[in-house]
C-alpha cells in the first residue's frame, strides 16, 4: 500500500493530505537528465584517448606518418626554391653572355639567398667553356662531342629470381589499400616473401638509396640510372645492400623484399621512368620470357584490383 504524505494545518489543527510536489519532482528529473548527458559527453570525449580502438590507433599512426611526410616535403621545397634562385642567376648571366641581352626575369618567386663560393666557381668555369665554344664556332672550327663511354643497358630482366613470375597489381588506376579509392599506380607490385632477393633489372649506376621508417610512401627504395634518361626504381624493400654511386650489372643483388613504407604485405614495388615520367614496366620486361608467360603477366597486370602499397 502506497504511503501518503500529510501536512499539518495550523488553522484546523489537523494533519491533512499534502499534494504531490510536481515542481520539485520535475526539477530533480531535469537535473538527472542534464547530469546523465554531461557524463556521456565526457565519456565519449575520453574514450578515444583512454580506450582507443585498433582502427583509431591505425589512423593515428597514419596521421603521424603524413605529418612527417609534410615536414620532409616542406624541407625539400625550401631546398628546391634555393636551387631555383641559383639557376635564375645562372640563366641571366648566360643569356647576357651568349645573346647580349638580359633575359626577362621568371615569374617564379623564390627567397633570395647568397650564392655559395663553390657555385660561383662552377658558374665562372661554365662561362669560360661557353666563351671557348663561341670563339671556336666564330673561327669556323669543328666542335667534336665526346662519344658515350658505354652502351646503356636497358632494364629488361625480371627483378626477382623466380621460376614462376607473377604480378599482384599492375600499372594504371588501382584501388588504394587504405582509403579504398581509385588512384594511379605508377608501377607493378610483385609478391615476394620478406627477405627474398631483389635484383637489378639492368646494368647501370645507383643514383639514389633511401632508407625510411615512415609508414607511407616508398619506404626503403633504390634507383638505378641505365643511361639515356631510363631509371628503374625498387621500393618497399626490407634491406638494401648497394650504395649511391655504385655501378651494378643486370641481375646484381641490390636488396631484399619487405613491407616498408605504405606496403600492406611483403612485395616489391617496381617502377621504370623515362625522363622522370613513369611508364609501364611490362614494356621492358621481355628477357627470358616465353610468349605464354608474357601474355599471362600482361593479363595479371591489367586487372583493376587493389594494390599492395
Amino acid at each position: 500500500m502506497r504511503r501518503r504524505l500529510f501536512r499539518y494545518n495550523p488553522k484546523t489543527c489537523q494533519y491533512e493530505p499534502a499534494p504531490f510536489p510536481w515542481a520539485g519532482f520535475l526539477v530533480y528529473v531535469l537535473l538527472f537528465l542534464v547530469c546523465t548527458c554531461g557524463f556521456f559527453a565526457v565519456i565519449s570525449r575520453l574514450q578515444p584517448v583512454l580506450f582507443p580502438t585498433q582502427n583509431m590507433a591505425m589512423l593515428a599512426r597514419q596521421n603521424l606518418a603524413y605529418a612527417q611526410s609534410i615536414r620532409l616535403m616542406k624541407a625539400d621545397l625550401a631546398e628546391m626554391a634555393h636551387l631555383l634562385n641559383e639557376f635564375q642567376h645562372k640563366e641571366k648571366a648566360l643569356s647576357e653572355k651568349i645573346f647580349g641581352l638580359p633575359r626577362k626575369p621568371s615569374n617564379v618567386q623564390v627567397q633570395a639567398r647568397n650564392v655559395p663560393e663553390e657555385n660561383k666557381k662552377i658558374l665562372a668555369d661554365l662561362h669560360r667553356k661557353v666563351n671557348t665554344i663561341l670563339d671556336d664556332v666564330q673561327r669556323g672550327e669543328w666542335i667534336a662531342m665526346p662519344a658515350v663511354a658505354a652502351r646503356p643497358e636497358w632494364p629488361v630482366w625480371w627483378p626477382l629470381e623466380t621460376s614462376n613470375p607473377t604480378i599482384a597489381s599492375g600499372f594504371g588506376k588501382r584501388i588504394h589499400p587504405y582509403h579504398k579509392g581509385k588512384y594511379f599506380h605508377y608501377g607493378i607490385d610483385i609478391p615476394a616473401a620478406k627477405g627474398h632477393g631483389v635484383r637489378s633489372a639492368g646494368g647501370g649506376k645507383v643514383i639514389r638509396v633511401v632508407r625510411s621508417r615512415v609508414e607511407s610512401g616508398y619506404g626503403n627504395y633504390v634507383e638505378i640510372d641505365h643511361g639515356t634518361g631510363v631509371i628503374s626504381r625498387y621500393a618497399c624493400l626490407d634491406e638494401i645492400v648497394v650504395r649511391t654511386g655504385q655501378q651494378v650489372e643486370g641481375g646484381r643483388l641490390i636488396g631484399y623484399a619487405g613491407i616498408s613504407g605504405s606496403a600492406v604485405a611483403p612485395h616489391l614495388h617496381f617502377e621504370i621512368l623515362i625522363n622522370s615520367r613513369p611508364v609501364n614496366p611490362m614494356l621492358f620486361m621481355v628477357r627470358n620470357f616465353t610468349a605464354e608467360t608474357y601474355a599471362r603477366l600482361q593479363a595479371e597486370g591489367s586487372r583493376i584490383n587493389q594494390s599492395l602499397d
